[in-house]
């Protein structure tokens, strides 16, 4: 497993190895994931290894080849990916790509395109790399990685080949976690992070997960009080508001199914189960409805007034 950084990845790093041992790899690879499952070790290791002089399988590190590409000067890698202060990849963007590749190799070797995220490309970009993935040229290969592969285009994924990596289990990864000093993790802070190892070692490291659970606190507090202020919850999300209120919904989501199965990410939370001790199914139910309008409302229209609509939500959960 030296070519990657993270055990979960081993498996699909062997697939590859011996994809490449075999010369089954064709000229457009698309790579998805799960955000924070560090698939950019593996595309990497990949990279190194199409640009390597001594070998099919495992980049030597000591050929020339090698040594540009950790300078980060290799002639023959082009990256596409947003321009600084854009989101998106222009078209212009993928015609200089078509245009790199089909010219001939600086080192006598393959020319390697990787295109990151590949859906943040607009539909004028993914048109125009379709032309190219239509009719690919020889001795080059196209690497697109992607969290979103369902935003590109059918065409676009029909003409490369599809490795998924697969979201690990918790057990997985556990050693993991306790070699980078996480021992214990609570079940619900898994599904709140989507299962993804990376992600989850910075909601821990970062006090993420501790101010998610104050940010239940306030909220049960607040619909147990008679006279409770809103003010202390919508204070915790003045910042951060649609992440914050993005991670609360997958937390009542769980609950929701916390009624009718003992779930241990709400059993073995504090405050997700001192919630369902003052709240039924329905009016979580109706909870999470209403939370997903205001996420909706937010990400759409910027400019309206957080606290106040935080505040209305609040009031509604109580008065329903």
């Amino acid at each position: 497993m030296n070519g990657v950084q993270y055990p979960w990845l081993s498996e699909t790093w062997t697939n590859l190895q011996a994809s490449m041992q075999h010369g089954s790899l064709p000229g457009a690879l698309l790579f998805s994931a799960t955000e924070g499952l560090g698939e950019e070790s593996l595309v990497e290791a990949l990279l190194k290894v199409q640009l390597c002089n001594s070998s099919e399988v495992e980049a030597c590190g000591f050929c020339h080849s090698c040594t540009l590409f950790q300078a980060g000067t290799h002639p023959d890698l082009h990256r596409i990916a947003p321009a600084e202060g854009k989101a998106t990849i222009s078209v212009d963007q993928i015609r200089e790509g078509n245009r790199y590749a089909l010219e001939s190799s600086q080192l006598s070797g393959q020319r390697v395109i990787i295109i990151e995220p590949a859906e943040s490309m607009t539909e004028q970009a993914m048109n125009a790399l379709l032309k190219t993935l239509e009719s690919p040229p020889d001795s080059c290969v196209f690497i697109l990685r992607s969290h979103a592969p369902h935003r590109l285009l059918p065409t676009i994924k029909s003409r490369c080949q599809h490795w998924h990596v697969k979201t690990p289990v918790l057990s997985e990864y556990q050693q993991w976690l306790t070699a980078n000093g996480i021992s214990e993790v609570p079940e619900l802070y898994y599904q709140l992070c989507l299962g993804a190892p990376l992600k989850l070692k910075a909601f821990i490291d970062e006090g993420q997960g501790a101010e998610f659970d104050s940010t239940l606190a306030a909220l049960t507090n607040f619909i147990e009080q008679d006279f409770a202020l809103p003010k202390t919850f919508v204070d915790r999300c003045s910042t951060d508001t649609l992440a914050k209120l993005s991670l609360l919904s997958l937390a009542l989501i769980e609950l929701q199914k916390g009624y009718f199965v003992e779930l241990p990410t709400v059993e073995n939370h504090p405050q997700l189960k001192r919630l369902k001790s003052v709240l039924d199914y329905q009016q979580v139910f109706d909870m999470t409805r209403r939370l997903a309008k205001l996420i909706e409302q937010l990400t759409i229209h910027t400019g309206l007034n957080k606290e106040l609509l935080l505040s209305q939500w609040l009031i509604e959960t109580k008065t329903r």
